[in-house]
């Protein structure tokens, strides 16, 4: 009988209200989480279609393009496995510069979301659990990750390659001999993906071959034969990729000039980067800290048991591996962070999976002012995400973009050349091999050279920006005397004659406009002919002798194939055609 009544009572009697309201709550912030992590990545689809692009977008999309040309000697392209494949691909039938840019930016949009997810799945996050979704939406709220992640650059993909390798050592569970022969895939992958890349394949390969994960235990001969035998068969497939494509050479240039100009690379410290991971993620950063500590205490009390496998000590090691990479760069630009803070997030996120994430806060805390500080410190971390994230508005593409249609507008794509240093006008072609600029480059050319290639190529059409700058001065006399300006950042063949006329030279053959300058109407003569201005005339290559009413000059300015006036500008500064590091 009591024990009748007691169940009855168990019936009747309501569950307490903190039961109740828990998976209630749980589910509320589960939501949030879905649509902030939704929000992040609509932004970040924006900015990889709005967002400025940068100097070296701009080179590598150039070479995708003479890639998928096949064009491997006319212009330099240093062959990496990236510009091959889907990115050559989604080249080769694009008909203009910004449709280009467009579809790589998408291309590589597509890699920074492989890479968001690889991060927990690497870490060993269960993919189909509620945590996976916060430890994505972690990784999607580093800022450094968001300003670099969705750019073309070949770091994103090698990226992707590590945390694969990472993935392999983690979560494969088939035959161990198997699993080494894709880590040996992986680490060719790799080395054509980037040449800084062996910095990271090749002591992480040594470690683990000495100190295999469980899940790839077999005999060290075993082990060591079949990573050999995957290294080599991928090998002979990438050999193989590269000779039809006919880009070996490239790739073997590409190499060669890396290797020459690494110990002669401008050198500075990487203050700069680090000092943008704190400023961005200063939450983020405090959880390394105390994870640190959490670590070096484990440490001193388990001592040598701690070394295994089965804690997050190997991710430990793959951030220091990455730091000393890093540190060793003699260049650590900020797009570095790739291959340092997803690492530290990989580390972080494996401490939360084993212990979870009260286990960072102190002990003395209860269960509620635990949960207290972890939203209070949710709130900063996503308010310093979002201050600095809003900063890309102000740095858009739509002057590139503009400057793009009005080249391709004033120029033929068979026979017109444009230069921009960069590689910005992917669809034209450019003044020679050396198609940009770079202050490393700037100590090849001997005295004379780069005007001497400017003179013989005569592009139509060059765009002016910091790169430009670099130029000797009488290089940049050379652009003066045979350019008119359409604005500050764009140059169009021509120039401006004496008062009442006289010699012009054209350095290249096709459509001009003449006017008169300070006057509507009037006539003007060229090589004898009589004209109203402003006219359209086609000029041959060399003298043109142009006649003008007293004290009165023209202006002669290449019109191209088939505009019929001079493309108006709106103002600009032509070192804000591209903004590094803001």
């Amino acid at each position: 009988m009591i024990v009748d009544v007691a169940a009855s009572s168990a019936v009747s009697s309501p569950p307490p209200k903190a039961d109740a309201n828990a998976p209630r709550s749980h589910g509320a912030v589960f939501a949030l989480a879905c649509l902030t992590l939704a929000a992040i990545l609509g932004y970040s689809l924006l900015l990889a279609l709005v967002r400025i692009y940068q100097v070296d977008e701009a080179q590598n999309v150039f070479m995708a393009r003479q890639s998928a040309l096949g064009q491997y000697a006319r212009y330099f392209n240093n062959g990496y496995l990236f510009l091959l494949g889907p990115f050559a691909w989604l080249m080769r039938d694009a008909e203009t510069s910004a449709e280009m840019f467009w579809r790589a930016r998408c291309l590589f949009w597509v890699l920074y979301l492989a890479n968001l997810v690889l991060v927990p799945f690497a870490a060993g996050v269960p993919w189909r659990s509620r945590r996976f979704v916060y430890a994505t939406l972690l990784l999607a709220s580093l800022g450094p990750l968001l300003d670099y992640g969705i750019e073309v650059r070949h770091d994103n993909l090698m990226l992707l390659l590590l945390l694969s390798y990472w993935s392999v050592l983690r979560r494969y569970r088939g035959p161990p001999l198997l699993g080494w022969a894709v880590l040996g895939v992986l680490v060719t992958l790799l080395q054509f993906a980037a040449f800084k890349s062996f910095l990271y394949w090749l002591p992480l390969s040594l470690a683990v071959l000495v100190f295999p994960p469980p899940n790839l235990r077999a005999s060290l001969l075993g082990r060591a034969a079949a990573w050999c035998v995957g290294l080599l068969m991928a090998l002979g497939c990438v050999r193989l990729l590269y000779g039809n494509a006919g880009a070996w050479q490239a790739y073997v240039e590409g190499v060669r000039i890396a290797f020459r100009f690494s110990g002669n690379a401008e050198r500075f410290a990487p203050y700069n980067a680090f000092l943008r991971v704190l400023l961005q993620s200063p939450v983020v950063c405090l959880g390394f800290v105390v994870l640190a500590l959490r670590t070096a205490r484990e440490l001193g009390q388990r001592r040598f048991a701690a070394l295994s496998w089965d804690g997050s000590l190997p991710e430990l090691g793959l951030c220091a591996l990455s730091t000393a990479a890093f540190l060793s760069n003699p260049a650590p630009y900020p797009y570095n962070l790739l291959h340092w803070l997803p690492f530290f997030a990989l580390w972080l996120l494996r401490a939360i999976e084993l212990h979870g994430a009260h286990w960072l806060l102190p002990r003395a805390l209860p269960g509620r002012a635990r949960l207290a500080v972890l939203v209070v410190l949710g709130c900063l971390h996503f308010s310093a995400f979002a201050y600095f994230a809003e900063r890309h508005l102000s740095f858009r593409n739509e002057r590139q973009r503009l400057l793009m249609t009005t080249a391709e507008a004033l120029t033929d794509a068979r026979t017109d050349r444009v230069f921009d240093a960069s590689g910005l006008i992917a669809a034209r072609e450019s003044i020679g091999y050396q198609f940009f600029l770079h202050s490393l480059v700037m100590r090849q050319f001997k005295e004379g050279e780069l005007r001497q290639r400017l003179l013989e190529a005569a592009p139509a059409v060059v765009l002016r920006n910091y790169r430009t700058d670099w130029m000797r001065p009488e290089e940049q006399n050379f652009l003066m005397r045979h350019y008119v300006l359409l604005s500050d950042d764009c140059l169009v063949l021509g120039g401006v004659s004496p008062p009442a006329g006289g010699p012009f030279q054209s350095l290249r053959s096709g459509r001009y406009s003449v006017r008169l300058l300070g006057q509507r109407g009037g006539e003007l003569r060229v090589n004898g002919q009589l004209l109203q201005s402003p006219a359209i005339v086609e000029l041959p290559r060399g003298a043109v002798q142009i006649g003008t009413p007293s004290e009165v000059r023209a202006q002669i300015a290449w019109l191209g194939p088939s505009l019929t006036r001079i493309p108006v500008l709106p103002k600009a500064d032509h070192l804000a055609l591209f903004v590094n590091w803001y």
